[in-house]
Formats: structure tokens, sequence, C-alpha cells
């Protein structure tokens, strides 16, 4: 069924009000991608968990995972799994490096798109 798309002007006292209207088979297009969504989703969790300082997110193509870089550190995030479940095994895995490495040593990139997270130095 094609789109229908009707736009109405009423001009009243100088005052323009517009009225779009559509065909119920056709949903209004989304002014926000599903990429561009999930990573805003990533954000607002970093934020909540209290993470704060990073740079990103990113949309990988190569990699087709959701980056950030956060002191230094790759971090990347699958779309299709759910956003707490991962910062809650990031947080995890810094708090460990952080407690085992006295040196400082951080880990260069931290992949949490399986379900066994992957971490190299």
């Amino acid at each position: 069924m094609k789109k229908v798309w009707v736009l109405f002007f009423l001009l009243t006292g100088g005052i323009g009000v517009a009225f779009l209207l559509r065909s119920k088979s056709s949903p209004l297009p989304s002014p926000v991608t599903t990429r561009e969504e999930k990573k805003f989703l990533v954000s607002r969790e970093l934020f909540n968990q209290g993470i704060v300082k990073f740079s990103g997110p990113y949309w990988n193509e190569k990699k087709q995972a959701i980056e950030i870089f956060l002191s230094g550190t790759e971090v990347l995030f699958s779309p299709q799994r759910d956003f707490a479940e991962q910062v809650a095994s990031l947080q995890l895995i810094l708090k460990k490096y952080r407690i085992v490495d006295k040196n400082g040593k951080k880990p260069k990139v931290v992949d949490l798109r399986t379900l066994n997270p992957y971490v190299s130095f």
C-alpha cells in the first residue's frame, strides 16, 4: 500500500498551525536510527553506573560493535545484548585488574560482545 502524507496549514491571526495526517499502514519515520538509539542507551547505562569519563560511544562498522574509549582502554559492546549486564561486566573486569595488577598495567581492549568477555593487554 502506498504511503499517504497530507499536510494542512491553517492560518489564523498570523499563526500557522500544521497538521500531519498519515495512513494507518505507514508509521511515522523515526528521526533517530537504531544505532544512534543503542549508542544513547550505552551512554545512559554508563552514566547510571557512575562511569562518566569516557570518549564515545562510536559505531565500529568493521567490528559491528558500539565502541568507547575509557582511560586508554578500548571497550566493545554488543548491540544485541543487554547494556546493563555488559556495563556490570566491564566494572567487574576493571576493578579486578586494578586490584590484581599493582604495576598499573591496563587492558588495551575489553570485548563484551560474547558471553565470555575477552581482555587483551
